[in-house]
């Protein structure tokens, strides 16, 4: 079996509190699976690797960020040992504004061991060590049965969810050069870049974004490619606008006093509050086995302007990295953008799915709500 850290270990590698180190230690056996729970340290990133094999096709995030969720404060790591074999992994996020709430990042389960209940025992491993937690923000592929194997999980949302490879670079400028709202003869402006700036000045100045993203997500929205949940508020958005790369569109064009404006202060946060937003989207990206993931949240109704935000991150991408990058793309949208159409639309330029293996055999995403266990471990 794997050494558990000390507490000055545990001090040392993760930056984690005192009472934390501690708590890890008292973990012991389940009773109902048999076996060890405790937190990941910086030697077992072999050990969650070998869990399980090609996960999601090669286009797996953990290994770009396993050492990056350790040292913070605000995630994290478990593994589930039997007999010395890692059996089950899972990460959680702690929401900073709400000690009641996590999100579980990832879980991973061995195939010989699954179906045997390991998302309630790690589950329970986290509620022990953090005694505030009431409830979880879970999201999961709507794969068939799902819902009858969840039945006490409270479902707040769905999305569409398509993912693609792009390895072709000619297909790809050939996509950019149709993509814009212009050659596509779509009404609306053209999806305008917000920044970090841009973006906090116009949090503060109005509820606008918040009303308009919280109208399609509820009350969370997931920071993809690695799907870590924040909260549809101020503050909630101000960090997504710190680790994305954000586009709006507002219905019709520009009014002539905004044209005219000189101060460019007042242009970022006087003129969003004076047109409509119609869309939103933000997008990040991380290294993988295959090349780069990048992951697009997309908000709005109409899927001419959805293919336009998606160009926008698209170009943003292809001109950062070389052309011998692979791009995985993926991005999730609305039910109100039917999903076959946006296929169709997308497939001379963007060619098949890509399905990972089977991970990626659905195109629709699940998010619960989810109480925390109480049982013992």
């Amino acid at each position: 079996m794997l050494k558990d850290l000390t507490t000055q270990e545990m001090e040392k590698r993760t930056d984690h509190p005192k009472e934390s180190a501690e708590a890890s230690k008292s973990l012991s056996s389940s009773p109902s699976v048999g076996g060890t729970l405790r937190r990941v340290n910086f030697d077992d990133l072999a050990a969650v690797m070998s869990i399980n094999e090609n996960v999601y096709g090669g286009s797996d995030y953990l290994p770009a960020l396993f050492y990056i969720f350790l040292q913070s404060k605000q995630h994290a790591m478990y593994i589930y040992e039997d007999n010395g074999k890692a059996t089950a992994f899972a990460i959680y996020y702690q929401h900073p504004e709400d000690d009641g709430l996590a999100t579980a990042m990832a879980g991973r389960v061995r195939q010989s061991s699954q179906n045997q209940g390991f998302v309630n025992v790690m589950l329970s491993g986290h509620r022990k060590l953090n005694e505030k937690l009431t409830k979880v923000f879970y999201s999961s592929l709507l794969k068939p049965n799902i819902q009858e194997r969840l039945p006490k999980w409270k479902l707040c949302d769905t999305t569409n969810f398509l993912i693609y490879k792009l390895d072709d670079r000619v297909k790809i400028q050939r996509f950019l050069r149709s993509g814009s709202s212009r050659d596509r003869g779509v009404s609306s402006s053209e999806p305008l870049s917000v920044s970090f700036s841009d973006g906090t000045k116009w949090l503060d100045a109005s509820d606008q974004l918040v009303r308009f993203v919280s109208s399609h997500s509820g009350d969370f929205v997931g920071i993809s490619p690695v799907w870590q949940t924040t909260r549809v508020s101020r503050s909630g958005l101000r960090r997504m606008f710190g680790v994305s790369k954000c586009f709006a569109t507002f219905a019709g064009p520009k009014k002539e006093e905004e044209e005219d404006e000189e101060e460019e202060e007042e242009k970022s946060t006087r003129f969003e509050q004076r047109r409509t937003l119609t869309a939103f989207s933000f997008s990040s990206a991380l290294q993988c086995k295959l090349g780069v993931n990048v992951g697009v949240n997309f908000y709005g109704n109409d899927c001419d302007v959805m293919i336009g935000h998606l160009a926008k991150h698209l170009r943003h991408y292809e001109s950062v990295t070389d052309d011998d990058v692979a791009i995985i793309f993926g991005f999730q949208f609305p039910l109100t953008i039917d999903e076959a159409t946006v296929q169709q639309k997308l497939s001379g330029d963007f060619g098949p799915r890509f399905k990972g293996g089977d991970h990626y055999s659905v195109t629709k995403i699940a998010h619960y709500i989810v109480p925390i266990p109480r049982s013992k471990l």
